[in-house]
């Protein structure tokens, strides 16, 4: 009797991923918040995968998921506050923050269900406790699949109570 031992090694668990959205038409903005954040998911227990869209158009023609959308209020064409009107209206619900220099507009990111805001110019401890606030929020959101009676049932984490 002769057993196949697999030279496979699994390596460490695979951390999770937190999805965030990044609109901004600022190349500059998103260049630096890559390698804030390249840095910052070393100190985490899951990874950050960032999407990248330059104008609002962009991002409402996005058809995957995220867990986040950092959302630049001042745009051309169509800003923040418009694209989230419309992603509202469409049932396209994302955990909004804000990134603006333009407080005035709190108000009119409040009506959108905005999450929250980080100021510009971006401070690296504003930013991250707001992701660390989304993360938090997200966790027990994805979905599992169980078995009753030899049938497949998905459900979400946060449901499960035993």
């Amino acid at each position: 009797m002769s057993s196949k031992i697999s030279s496979e090694r699994k390596g460490p668990m695979e951390k999770q991923k937190l999805i965030l959205g990044l609109c901004d038409d600022e190349e500059a903005i998103h260049r630096s918040l890559e390698r804030k954040f390249d840095e910052y998911k070393e100190t985490k227990v899951y990874e950050i995968e960032l999407q990248h869209f330059y104008s609002a158009k962009e991002l409402l023609n996005f058809r995957g998921e995220m867990d986040a959308l950092l959302l630049d209020i001042d745009m051309p064409q169509m800003d923040g506050i418009e694209a989230a009107h419309y992603m509202n209206k469409r049932g396209i619900s994302y955990k909004i923050i804000m990134l603006t220099s333009k407080t005035h507009r709190y108000k009119e990111a409040f009506q959108i269900g905005a999450f929250r805001f980080v100021s510009k110019p971006i401070e690296e401890e504003e930013l991250f406790q707001a992701i660390d606030d989304v993360w938090e929020r997200s966790l027990g959101k994805k979905a599992v699949t169980l078995y009753s009676n030899r049938r497949p049932t998905t459900v979400c984490q946060r449901d499960i109570y035993y």
